[in-house]
């Protein structure tokens, strides 16, 4: 009798679709929410087209790597008066990275964008830790 390793009541998941099973039309908009991402008035555009195109290809790796992108590329620009957002972007990249690794865990380049996110919010996290002294040290004699 073979054994099932199986939980009986799991269903399997369905295979993470290939970046080359994207029509011409979604290949276009993902290279435009990128571009937009990277133009600092555009950034609601960007994330609001990728979030569509993640809502409909959701088993993509490509396209939860393209969406940690983005959001990368909106956070890292934010200066040290914006840290909170900065983190906020950035914990959104982590979790859509790690989305692509789940998806596709021999792709080398999405755990590097994974390892990218997560440094950069490690690095964020560290800044946000070292101001809350740092910012009115003098605070308590006002």
């Amino acid at each position: 009798m073979a054994s099932n390793n199986s939980h009986p009541n799991s269903s399997p998941s369905p295979p993470a679709a290939k970046e080359s099973e994207l029509d011409s039309a979604t290949k276009a908009a993902c290279e435009e929410a990128l571009a937009m991402s990277l133009e600092a008035n555009k950034s609601e555009e960007a994330e609001k087209l990728i979030k569509e195109i993640v809502s409909r290809y959701k088993n993509m790796a490509y396209v939860h790597d393209l969406e940690s992108q983005i959001h990368l590329n909106i956070a890292l620009p934010l200066g040290i008066g914006d840290l909170d957002m900065r983190k906020k972007y950035l914990s959104d990249a982590v979790a859509s990275a790690a989305q692509a690794v789940d998806l596709a865990p021999a792709s080398v380049e999405y755990v590097i964008s994974l390892a990218k996110a997560q440094f950069n919010l490690e690095l964020t996290e560290k800044a946000i830790a070292q101001s809350k002294g740092f910012l009115f040290p003098f605070s308590r004699f006002t």
